[in-house]
C-alpha cells in the first residue's frame, strides 16, 4: 500500500508491519538540498569525495528543517550519489560540443534528431536527457 504527500511516499509492508518513507524530489527540494551541500563543502565538511560525519549530520538536520519534512542520512546519500551520476552523464553527453542551443520548453540541449540518435546509440543512458536535461541553474550549482 502506498500513500503520497508533497515530499514523501509512505510504503507499508502489511506482512511485516514495517513502514518506510521514500523521499520524492522536485526542483525546489533539490535546489534546497544542493544549496545545503554547497554550504557543507564550503565549511570543509567534504574533505574528499564524501561528506564527513559532521557534514552528514548537518545535512540531515538542515534539509529536514528547510524542507519541513524529516529526512534520513540514507535518503540524502542516495540523492547525492544519484545527482553526481546524473551530472557526470550530462557533462559527458555535452562534452566539448559547440553550437548546441538550449530548448527552454524541453529544458535540454537543442540539437537535431540525428545528433540525439548518434549520442543515444553511443550511450543509451543519454536518452533520459533528450526530453528533459539538467537546467542551467542546477548545472551551475553542480559545477561548483
Amino acid at each position: 500500500m502506498s500513500k503520497k504527500n508533497s515530499n514523501f511516499t509512505t510504503t507499508e509492508n502489511v506482512a511485516s508491519g514495517s513502514r518506510k518513507l521514500s523521499a520524492l524530489w522536485n526542483a525546489q527540494t533539490m535546489a534546497i538540498f544542493i544549496d545545503l551541500c554547497i554550504k557543507e563543502v564550503d565549511l570543509g565538511n567534504r574533505p574528499g569525495t564524501h561528506f564527513n560525519k559532521v557534514g552528514w549530520a548537518r545535512l540531515v538536520t538542515n534539509t529536514s528543517k528547510e524542507i519541513g519534512r524529516p529526512y534520513e542520512k540514507l535518503q540524502l546519500k542516495n540523492k547525492w550519489d544519484l545527482l553526481k551520476k546524473e551530472w557526470k552523464l550530462w557533462k559527458d553527453l555535452k562534452g566539448k560540443e559547440t553550437g548546441l542551443g538550449w530548448n527552454v520548453a524541453k529544458n535540454t540541449a537543442d540539437a537535431s534528431e540525428e545528433w540525439w540518435q548518434d549520442k543515444i546509440k553511443a550511450e543509451p543512458k543519454y536518452a533520459r536527457f533528450q526530453f528533459e536535461g539538467i537546467s542551467h541553474e542546477m548545472e551551475e550549482k553542480l559545477d561548483w
